[in-house]
């Protein structure tokens, strides 16, 4: 066996990791593993690593209930047992649980699996010096008779001491104890300055903190006792943590561990003597250095009267470490005992446990799932609205007057909504009863039975916005039914509501928030200037407005109008108000349908690109036809984002964004808008249907209609054309980048048709046609030629490619071989095939004909990079593009080459060949234009 991973959790796994991280040194020569999580993602690429003809697993689990340790073992042994068979697979498993009894102990009787045992005394935070830490640290070549050795001299201490302050683990856990209880020191510090203890402070972080952390002592009584515990490591954290400890809350102790002798020392050199502030080093070594720094935190935190104590090590060694495990072990159970706790149970965990099982349909825990179940359909059902800012207020609000069916909807402000906001809308108000029970919370619905919380139509609830809204602020409500010859008020706060009497009003709502978090200052000091809040107001109040074309909108700051958009007859028109008659106009339409989602909207040519994704409008809605005024509910939602990115790919390029305002009707129970406090974030059933609908149908549109040739006498659209200013709102909010020259797409065998005039900085094609000034980015326009070119021999033949000879070895970061590892499919397709050799190294074995002679450890660090930036979970027709364009980025000319005519020519030629040529694969412009009118503009004439 050479590796030997194991499979455990917790203070079991800790106690194993801590050993072998502390004493790397001492080594069998085995590749120790350890696995105490389950990740599916992790874990599978970790047996896909593994030669399981070479690998012993170690299953760790004293009671043999543990689900996470056990679905593992299940897995692993299926996974033996086909590969070695029935009687092989068996030495391939070595389980170490509890002497006498549990469901592991029963399958090792049946089946005959070797075993070691845990004493039944002994749980898994306690386990380090039993054999669940001792035969790993065994394997991994530690002297565990010296671990235990160390061990027993502390426990010999321990009942030698005179008195308490003599007995380490007596005054270790004293200390801490009565820190916590007379000082409300809620968190200790272990603070190790050696990073080979590093994972000693995990462990000792999970013994503290499964051990102390109970509700009720041995008495029965609650006490809801525990102190925090937090690893740090010196002198890394000294530059993260310290000056929370020094200057922030005094709520902690600090717990140093030091070692006297490093063991390896390097010293400094005596370079640079005559520069006072580095000479100074010269003649001293590292570890004198670090143990100066620790010094200098304790006298600093003693300075500003913060506690701590300091562990020292002599060295680290197998004794040392048994000491350290043992001292800490025993200073745990000392402060159970000074607390009146039980330090070795967890009813917690297995609190959390028992939920799960129950979950997971275990027999016997049908109650438990019952529970679970429940609990979650009250979590679902209950609608909280979240207050962060004025434009939070205005959002709930204004969504009220849209389901409540108004025409027009007015916003005021003071102060940028700080000191008052207004809305005030002419829909359907409210009757006084209904008024008045809107403030309480929980209260109200526009729901008439619970099934139809899964095709939700409308925008909120009054009865869940109100009352959120006056527990930061004072609220009067006016409302009028067309019915009622009067209005009802009612005013509330933090304390209450209660009728305000009658009011003349119109029929219609008026809600007036004054104070807004007046009386929580904490959260008032984070909002930004009345500037900073409008424009935040704006931005809401204009995508809202464009999912409600046929209602009007006003928004006014301080007496002065600021926004006016009168209502429209259709969603175009209200783009014209919002975006400007030159963006809007550039927008093309689109429309698809697809497993039962209908999508509609307009995109934006490629060229129009920005630094964020804050023009990708995205709306969602539940059912094929929009309720009243609205169209749908504006969200930001990430599988939306990655679709739109994905239709746009090769057209934009990494890390610009492209306009779009697209509204998505799913079917009843594919669409749950209720997972975010404020509706922002919504939850689709079938991701990939979406990704299926709204990609391909982008792609295909803007494929369509990619920069057309602008009609004789119209000048193309600049990008950085500006929309219509709205009163005082600095237009920055809605504009676009510049860009100095449009982008051009000449007609069908323009670019043949054109001029070559010149070779321009060594990377640019001047030409001349069709009126134009044409200059042509060499890279980018080949690299479109090759990509297409690929994707052609791809989808016919496959990409031609040659084997090395001898296949080369390529060192990568560990990520970057598992994202290629993950995509092999798209490494294959674009004709490199190799699989990972190691944790941190790549095997190519072929290479892409069009790299002839090119440095393929390059190329392949490229595509690696690209694929670990996208992540593993891209689609694999994505990770397939991202390959082919780093193969044709590597195997074109480059800026900085020259190009012969004939070379050019051959160029522009193939560029007539490509359907989308507007872009290379990466999104940067291939070609841009000025036409004669705009370089005879330049000079004046």
């Amino acid at each position: 066996m050479d590796c030997w991973p194991r499979r455990f959790i917790g203070g079991s796994a800790l106690g194993a990791s801590a050993i072998c991280a502390a004493l790397p040194g001492q080594t069998s020569g085995l590749h120790i593993v350890i696995a105490d999580a389950i990740d599916p993602e992790a874990f599978g690429t970790l047996l896909e690593q593994l030669d399981l003809r070479r690998t012993l697993f170690n299953v760790v689990s004293k009671s043999g209930e543990t689900a996470e340790t056990m679905a593992q073992f299940l897995i692993v042994r299926d996974r033996l047992l086909r590969e070695l068979g029935a009687v092989d697979y068996k030495r391939h498993l070595l389980v170490t649980s509890d002497a006498q009894q549990g469901a592991l102990r029963q399958i090792v009787n049946d089946e005959g699996f070797r075993a070691l045992p845990i004493p039944a005394a002994v749980g898994g935070r306690f386990s380090v010096l039993t054999t669940v830490g001792l035969f790993p640290a065994a394997a991994a070549g530690v002297d565990v008779e010296e671990l235990l050795a160390g061990a027993a001299s502390m426990d010999e201490r321990s009942k030698a001491a005179a008195t308490p302050l003599a007995d380490p683990p007596l005054a270790l856990g004293g200390l801490l104890w009565q820190l916590a209880t007379s000082r409300q020191k809620t968190i200790v510090v272990l603070m190790a300055y050696c990073e080979r203890l590093a994972a000693t402070a995990d462990w000792f972080c999970q013994l503290w903190a499964e051990s102390l952390g109970k509700a009720v002592d041995l008495d029965g009584r609650t006490v809801e006792w525990g102190q925090t515990p937090v690893g740090a490591l010196g002198t890394s954290d000294q530059h993260s943590q310290l000056q929370l400890y020094l200057e922030g809350p005094r709520d902690k102790a600090v717990v140093f561990l030091r070692l006297e002798d490093h063991g390896t020392n390097i010293d400094v050199p005596a370079t640079y003597q005559d520069l006072a502030s580095v000479g100074y080093l010269g003649g001293h070594s590292l570890g004198e250095l670090l143990n100066a720094e620790q010094r200098a935190t304790e006298l600093a935190l003693a300075k500003r009267g913060r506690p701590s104590a300091t562990l020292t090590l002599p060295a680290l060694n197998a004794f040392t470490l048994g000491q350290l495990f043992y001292l800490c072990q025993m200073a745990t159970v000392a402060v159970g005992a000074l607390a009146g706790i039980d330090p070795f149970g967890q009813p917690g965990v297995e609190e959390g446990k028992r939920l799960a099982w129950g979950l997971m349909g275990r027999p016997g825990f049908e109650a438990s799932r019952a529970e679970v179940e429940a609990w979650l359909a009250r979590k679902d059902a209950r609608f909280v609205i979240l207050i962060e800012r004025p434009a939070s207020v205005v959002k709930e609000l204004v969504e009220n007057a849209l389901d409540a069916g108004a025409h027009h909807v007015e916003v005021e402000l003071v102060g940028g909504g700080l000191e008052q906001i207004v809305v005030r809308d002419d829909g359907e108000g409210m009757a006084p009863e209904d008024a008045l029970l809107a403030f309480a919370r929980h209260a109200t619905s526009k729901l008439t039975c619970a099934e139809e919380l899964a095709r939700i139509a409308t925008l909120g609830f009054r009865g869940e916005a109100l009352p959120s809204i006056a527990a930061v602020a004072r609220v009067r409500l006016v409302t009028r039914r067309s019915a009622d010859p009067t209005a009802v008020a009612i005013e509330a706060n933090d304390t209450g509501h209660r009728p305000a009497g009658s009011a003349g009003a119109a029929p219609g709502t008026t809600i007036e928030v004054r104070e807004l978090f007046a009386t929580t200052p904490a959260r008032r000091k984070f909002l930004r200037t009345a500037a900073t809040e409008l424009g935040h107001v704006v931005d809401l109040l204009t995508r809202v407005a464009v999912a409600s074309p046929t209602v009007g909108f006003r928004l006014a700051q301080d007496g002065r109008e600021v926004l006016s958009l009168p209502p429209v007859r259709a969603l175009r028109d209200r783009l014209v108000q919002v975006l400007g008659r030159g963006r809007a106009g550039a927008l093309v339409p689109v429309e698809a349908v697809h497993g039962g989602y209908t999508l509609t909207g307009f995109v934006a040519p490629p060229r129009e690109q920005l630094a964020s994704a804050r023009l990708v409008w995205t709306y969602v809605r539940i059912g094929g036809e929009p309720v009243g005024a609205v169209a749908g509910r504006w969200v930001r939602d990430r599988v939306l984002l990655r679709a739109v990115l994905d239709g746009y790919a090769s057209l934009v390029q990494r890390g610009r964004y492209p306009i779009a305002v697209l509204f998505l009707a799913a079917p009843a129970g594919e669409l749950d808008v209720n997972v975010h406090p404020a509706k922002l974030e919504v939850r689709f059933r079938q991701p990939a249907a979406i990704h299926q609908l709204v990609a391909p149908a982008l792609r295909a549109r803007l494929t369509a209609s990619l920069a057309p040739t602008a009609p004789p006498g119209q000048e193309p659209t600049a990008v950085g054309e500006r929309p219509p200013a709205y009163g005082s709102v600095p237009t920055s909010t809605l504009t676009l980048e510049p860009a100095a020259l449009p982008l051009w797409r000449p007609a069908p065998r323009g670019f043949a048709s054109l001029r070559f005039i010149g070779q321009i900085f060594e990377g640019y094609l001047l030409c001349e046609g069709e009126g134009r000034v044409v200059l042509i980015d060499q890279h980018a326009a080949h690299e479109r030629v090759v990509y297409e070119r690929l994707h052609a021999e791809r989808r016919t033949q496959g990409v031609p490619r040659d084997p090395l000879l001898v296949p080369e070895t390529i060192e990568l970061p560990p990520a970057q071989v598992a994202a290629l590892a993950e995509h092999a499919a798209a490494l294959e397709a674009a004709g490199l095939e190799g699989e990972p050799f190691g944790a941190g190294t790549f095997l190519l074995r072929t290479t892409p004909r069009a790299l002839a002679g090119q440095d393929v450890a390059a190329l392949l660090r490229a595509v690696a990079a690209e694929l670990s930036e996208e992540g593993t979970s891209v689609a694999a027709d994505r990770a397939t593009d991202r390959a082919l364009a780093t193969v044709a980025c590597h195997s074109v000319v480059r800026v900085g080459q020259r190009l012969d005519d004939a070379q050019v020519r051959a160029l522009l030629v193939a560029m007539d060949g490509v359907e989308v040529v507007a872009h290379c694969p990466h999104g940067r412009p291939v070609a841009a234009a000025l036409t004669r009118t705009q370089l005879e503009g330049l000079f004046h004439r």
